[in-house]
């Protein structure tokens, strides 16, 4: 019995296996193929929102070529345009308002990853 298999992925995903250097390798194609740093930031978040694990391999292995990306000088500009490229949230939003209701709201979290107890 193959991983897909043992894991129900048969039919889920392309039937072509590529190693995660293939995938590391175009993802960095794909991203250097965008114009605007803005743009290469909404790719990477993207990515993060659909493979983290590919996310985070990126980089790991890119981190001297993605660190002005993900972080200044363009997350801050990526802050200051978040109303426009924004597409889900991220997190959770507690406040000094909800002092007593903390274990109430956490247990909203939408993060399917995330245990809160």
């Amino acid at each position: 019995m193959s991983i897909r298999e043992v894991y129900k992925l048969k039919g889920l995903l392309p039937a072509a296996i590529r190693s995660q250097e293939l995938q590391v390798q175009i993802v960095m194609d794909n991203l250097r193929a965008i114009n605007s740093d803005l743009g290469k930031y909404m790719f990477l978040r993207d990515l993060q929102d659909h493979n983290k694990r590919l996310f985070y391999r990126v980089l790991q292995v890119h981190t001297r070529e993605l660190m002005p990306i993900v972080y200044t000088p363009i997350v801050g500009l990526a802050c200051q345009k978040y109303s426009l490229i924004f597409k889900r949230p991220r997190g959770m939003f507690i406040t000094i308002n909800d002092a007593g209701r903390i274990f109430e709201i956490l247990g909203n979290c939408c993060e399917p990853e995330i245990k809160v107890s």
